[in-house]
């Protein structure tokens, strides 16, 4: 069933905790904006104006993932920072009811964060942290990605700083947690096609290839 009737596009949809409500990116020109419609369909309504960053290559975009809290009380977003003037092209807590967002992460210029994704438990956010290539272009071009996770107390405030999980270069194109929230699955192509990895919060033992997977 279509829930959605836009003529602009739609993705990255993400479902509240309760189940009762999806949000969504809608395209805004090289960048997106953050949409709510009631999970049986119905008219939608733009959350506000703030510019979440995409990557977009070819038409296709990356990195296009936001994640609600627990709670179902806010929505993070990666802030585009073709738009960050001022303010840091970090993840934002993004309240559902109303008011100003307020940044969870401190990227150094020229990087940005984008891609969160909160664990099953709601302790733990994991998300990119690129170089950005082109902030100045009409698409956001990156570098160098990598994964990074930090922890989140109940009031949604960071409680240390962030930790670096990879090593080897990712293609931004999403996250996920296992259930468990102990590991994350992440893709990268070096060397060779972009395939799935795994890799552990605690370093364990070294990222692994999902091999069952396969290529792309």
């Amino acid at each position: 069933r279509r829930v959605t009737n836009n003529p602009a596009d739609d993705f990255a949809p993400s479902w509240s905790p309760d189940g009762r409500r999806i949000a969504f990116l809608r395209r805004f020109g090289h960048s997106a904006r953050i949409h709510l419609t009631s999970a049986v369909g119905g008219p939608d309504s733009k959350l506000n104006d703030f510019p979440v960053g995409v990557i977009e290559v070819e038409g296709l975009f990356f990195g296009a993932q936001i994640t609600w809290s627990r709670d179902g009380r806010y929505i993070v977003a990666g802030r585009d920072p073709r738009f960050a003037e001022g303010v840091v092209a970090g993840l934002y807590l993004i309240p559902v009811q109303g008011g100003q967002p307020r940044a969870l992460t401190q990227p150094v210029h020229p990087a940005f964060d984008i891609a969160p994704a909160f664990s099953a438990d709601g302790r733990r956010l994991a998300y990119f942290e690129c170089e950005s290539l082109g902030v100045f272009l009409p698409v956001l071009l990156p570098g160098r990605c990598a994964v990074l996770t930090t922890e989140i107390d109940a009031a949604g405030v960071p409680t240390a700083a962030p930790r670096t999980l990879t090593t080897q270069p990712v293609e931004p194109s999403g996250l996920a947690w296992s259930r468990d929230s102990l590991s994350i699955i992440f893709a990268s192509g070096a060397p060779g096609p972009l395939r799935l990895w795994r890799a552990w919060l605690d370093a364990s033992r070294a990222a692994e290839r999902i091999e069952i997977a396969g290529e792309w």
